[in-house]
């Protein structure tokens, strides 16, 4: 079973190796055309047109392409540019899209779920999907994983349509989310899942640098869904580069008062001050650090 290389498309134009495309071209037609090749992508928030934590992405998108073919990623940061450009002003309701296979690539932007202000303050109900990924450090497409995810999401949970669903594996530990990690405070510590279990995300490593920053203790370990019910979970955060920090205010049918937590109040301040810190970054160095692949 294939799948389009773009998908949800914000726009006209997309970037490719050759440089801007419009989409209404014929030579546009293969993006949206189910392909068999093992294809892999990041989703890069942007930030008054500045793509947040840039070289992390283009890490990670390396470390998961491996051995398998040379990945530019000066040349993904100047189409990423022209198409930025060429677009005009773009705000934070869209994200930076890149998927790519050992013979093409393509950039496009895609909507944005960033949560509401609302959603912030109250925190936001999610839902249980017991499914495994197959490759959980690798970011790559899958179509049978994608398909039990849109599932999830066309189901509503106890508080209304879910926000995000939570991966419980064949033993019934909570393991991240299908878009995003998860974090619990259990007994006044930060509890999140070991590295082998899930996708490394992005902000969840400067979420790490920010628990240190405001001085909490950080654990890593599998939440049992059984704790749940039984109050072992005091409170409860997403975190992901379109979200940042987000409180759950319910994970199925428990209530949790993660919303205005003092600890993940700090944690949130404290990962503010770095998302500031790279878009200031950004700013002042216009090229990759990343050096491309030969």
């Amino acid at each position: 079973m294939g799948y389009p290389m773009i998908e949800n498309l914000t726009g006209h134009l997309v970037a490719t190796p050759e440089g801007l495309l419009d989409t209404a071209l014929p030579e546009a037609a293969r993006y949206f055309a189910e392909c068999d090749k093992p294809m892999f992508y990041e989703v890069v928030r942007l930030v008054d047109g500045l793509p947040l934590f840039w070289d992390d992405h283009c890490r990670r998108l390396r470390a998961s392409v491996g051995d398998r073919f040379p990945v530019d990623t000066n040349l993904l940061l100047e189409r990423v540019r022209a198409l930025v450009a060429a677009l005009g002003e773009v705000h934070d309701t869209v994200n930076l899209r890149l998927v790519m296979h050992q013979d093409d690539f393509v950039i496009h932007l895609s909507p944005a779920y960033y949560p509401s202000a609302d959603q912030f303050a109250t925190g936001v109900p999610v839902t249980l999907l017991h499914q495994e990924r197959k490759t959980p450090n690798i970011k790559t497409i899958d179509p049978d994983y994608k398909a039990a995810v849109a599932r999830g999401f066309a189901s509503d949970g106890p508080y209304g349509p879910p926000f995000e669903l939570l991966l419980v594996d064949r033993h019934g530990h909570i393991t991240e989310g299908s878009r995003s990690n998860v974090f619990f405070i259990r007994a006044g510590k930060v509890l999140t899942a070991p590295d082998e279990f899930i996708l490394l995300g992005i902000t969840r490593r400067h979420v790490f640098s920010a628990i240190r920053t405001a001085h909490a203790t950080l654990e890593t370990g599998l939440v049992h869904v059984d704790e749940l019910a039984s109050g072992a979970v005091d409170a409860a955060f997403l975190t992901g580069s379109p979200i940042d920090i987000l409180p759950i205010s319910a994970i199925g049918a428990t209530r949790l008062a993660s919303a205005g937590h003092p600890l993940i109040t700090a944690i949130h301040e404290a990962y503010q001050a770095i998302v500031r810190a790279d878009l200031a970054l950004r700013k002042i160095q216009p090229t990759s650090k990343e050096e491309p692949s030969i």
